[in-house]
């Protein structure tokens, strides 16, 4: 089992698209999962059907027992994050549901067991199977939740679980990661065999892409590298091989700046299938790249 991760530190750096193309470049021996649980959108072009979506809770919301409620006032100095409030007139006091950390010191010091908590429901995630016969794990965490580096390791683990089931030892998981460098990221990417990182020839995605380099350097990843978006600026290009050749990070190929990768997007179809061979030799060239450089 080969783990390898896509990442880019920023969104927009041609990342999910790459990683969906090596996708159907492997095939059937391998399965894919999408860790970017704030935004998932790899299941617009690759899945045909929901095979099973389940809950995922993490964490404790709580709330006011009005029986039970003295209006004591002990919770609203306990609560660190100004979730808990007296209403003016009424004088009951209730807990702002959006504003709640789930820490617990609440009902820890009120000692009338006015409070009360349930398991906080934070999004779903999915498993799926693909237009190309393969099988993919995704994740959609509810908006304003702050639990995604634990759904994007429940992800991961769901998408071992279905590899070890359906695929033999030696496939992929492919793991198109987050942008950023948190906690998503860095529960996207822990303990994968090799990292591809996606350098958007820009001044932002340059810079985005040295700080994942860092991570990847504190969590000694194996790191290989495509630059896309290159020829928009011949100083940005040499700079950044120049930094490649600097941290000893092989570059495994360059897709040059190309206003047609809209257009196949636009056609819902993977940039490894373009109609322009030239776009579609460079990407079979490059992932032929990163196999041979895993399996030498």
């Amino acid at each position: 089992m080969i783990q390898i991760a896509f990442a880019s530190g920023k969104g927009g750096a041609g990342k999910t698209s790459i990683s969906l193309s090596f996708h159907k470049y492997i095939g059937e021996k391998s399965i894919l999962i999408d860790t970017d649980v704030d935004a998932a959108d790899a299941f617009l072009l690759l899945e045909s059907q929901n095979l099973e979506s389940k809950p995922f809770v993490s964490g404790w919301k709580y709330r006011i027992l009005e029986k039970n409620c003295v209006s004591c006032g002990k919770c609203i100095s306990i609560c660190s994050f100004g979730a808990i409030k007296r209403d003016k007139n009424s004088q009951n006091i209730t807990i702002n549901p959006l504003f709640c950390e789930g820490c617990g010191a609440c009902e820890d010091v009120c000692p009338f067991d006015a409070i009360t908590k349930k398991e906080n429901y934070c999004g779903d995630y999915f498993i799926s199977s693909t237009k190309i016969n393969t099988t993919m794990v995704y994740a959609r965490l509810t908006p304003g939740e702050d639990n995604s580096g634990k759904l994007v390791h429940l992800v991961r683990k769901k998408g071992i679980e279905i590899f070890k089931k359906l695929i033999q030892p030696n496939g992929y998981i492919i793991i198109d990661s987050p942008p950023g460098i948190g906690c998503p990221l860095m529960a996207a990417i822990s303990g994968v065999n090799y990292l591809v990182l996606i350098i958007e020839a820009t001044e932002s995605g340059f810079h985005d892409a040295k700080r994942v380099v860092e991570v990847a350097k504190q969590l000694k990843l194996p790191t290989l590298s495509i630059i896309n978006k290159s020829g928009l600026s011949e100083s940005l290009d040499s700079e950044i091989l120049l930094f490649l050749k600097e941290f000893n990070i092989p570059l495994v190929g360059v897709i040059p700046f190309n206003g047609e990768f809209n257009n196949i997007l636009n056609k819902e179809m993977f940039w490894i299938d373009s109609e322009n061979s030239e776009i579609r030799n460079n990407l079979i060239s490059i992932f032929s790249n990163i196999v041979n450089y895993i399996e030498k």
